[in-house]
């Protein structure tokens, strides 16, 4: 019997995984969401391009992935997931030094200021309609929080946030059925996560400084800048 394997199918202009260590990071000027947001918008997004391979050939990924606390009855397909942040994040501004960093190529002058990190612990619930599938799932989810040999994690860049990469660890896992009716049991996967996340802002235009030296030769000034 061959193992399940989860693939990622990427989306242009989504959060995209990380999975080369020397892959650059270029900042833009571009955020559209707040810290804490943008760690859980990031998730969502690579929930969304997640798919597993059941042994046998058939194919799984959630139908609907949002980013709020959702009954069952509300994402209307299966599986669906979704991803929302019930603990209060965390600015931690003593894991790292104070840095400034320019967006883009530098020629715009722009740059970020890196103020601390949010640690946002947060859950992914995983609505399933039977246990083989749920079990598929949960391997899926497993995957995609460990999905490279040179971190442990996964690291996601964000392009809704200055495309600065946020990372994710899974903490702990547990199964869960919901639902009176026997015929309409839900099974569920409820898993805790952790997302860190510098937390920056764009500081306005930056002008290179200029240098000028002033030398004297035989008693006549030149000036160099």
């Amino acid at each position: 019997m061959a193992d399940y394997r989860t693939d990622l199918v990427p989306v242009a202009g989504k959060s995209r995984l990380i999975a080369e260590v020397d892959d650059l990071e270029v900042i833009t000027e571009s955020r559209v969401t707040d810290c804490r947001t943008a760690i859980i918008r990031g998730m969502r997004e690579y929930l969304e391009q997640l798919q597993v391979a059941w042994p046998g050939g058939r194919t799984t990924r959630f139908l609907r992935v949002v980013e709020e606390f959702a009954a069952p009855e509300q994402l209307e397909k299966y599986p669906s997931a979704s991803v929302h942040g019930p603990g209060v994040g965390k600015y931690d501004a003593s894991r790292m030094s104070p840095r400034v960093l320019k967006v883009g190529d530098g020629s715009q002058h722009l740059y970020l200021q890196q103020a601390s990190e949010l640690v946002q612990p947060f859950v992914i619930e995983a609505w399933t309609t039977d246990k083989v599938e749920r079990m598929a799932i949960a391997a899926m989810l497993e995957d995609a929080l460990d999905p490279v040999e040179w971190m442990y994690g996964a690291r996601i860049e964000l392009p809704h946030y200055f495309n600065l990469r946020a990372t994710y660890e899974k903490l702990s896992i547990g199964y869960d059925e919901t639902g009176d009716d026997p015929a309409r049991r839900w099974r569920r996967v409820v898993m805790e996560v952790t997302g860190t996340l510098v937390q920056a802002k764009l500081v306005g235009k930056i002008m290179p400084m200029r240098v000028r030296t002033r030398n004297f030769v035989d008693g006549i000034e030149d000036v160099e800048e």
